[in-house]
């Protein structure tokens, strides 16, 4: 997604007068988008590398990030012609906020996958908590 923010995200204007905006202009709500994904993909990636108990994070917060830059990219695409005072009508859509798009939704879905896919394995050893650490210790 960072790379994506590259990329121009909005038009403003048409024919030769047309100003391409990008995923990271000053003063436009794209960047929370792209922000927003990059957040949740790096908690969730550090959460993951973390393998000391009672550590790491979890999957709830990187995917309702995810989620939240995701609809945070619908609204942008809904809502457009109202970005500019003056300019409303005239404001298109280009590759970087259709690629924003589905990239955060993949991501979503992904996250969102492994949060209904989560299990607590000390819940399953029958040991309760200090006996399910205990018990993964001997093994």
């Amino acid at each position: 997604m960072f790379l994506l923010g590259f990329l121009k995200w909005l038009k403003v204007g048409d024919g030769d007068d047309a100003q391409k905006y990008g995923g990271f202009a000053f003063g436009t709500p794209t960047s929370a988008v792209i922000l927003l994904s990059l957040a949740a993909g790096l908690i969730a990636a550090l959460g993951a590398m973390d393998h000391r108990d009672g550590r790491g994070v979890p999957s709830a917060i990187p995917t309702g990030l995810a989620v939240t830059s995701l609809l945070g990219a619908f609204a942008i695409l809904l809502n457009k012609g109202s970005i500019s005072d003056g300019f409303g009508e005239q404001v298109a859509v280009e590759i970087g906020l259709i690629l924003g798009i589905i990239v955060a939704a993949i991501q979503s879905i992904v996250l969102a996958m492994g949060l209904a896919s989560r299990k607590d394995d000390e819940a399953n050893t029958g040991y309760g908590t200090a006996g399910g650490r205990a018990n993964r210790a001997t093994r």
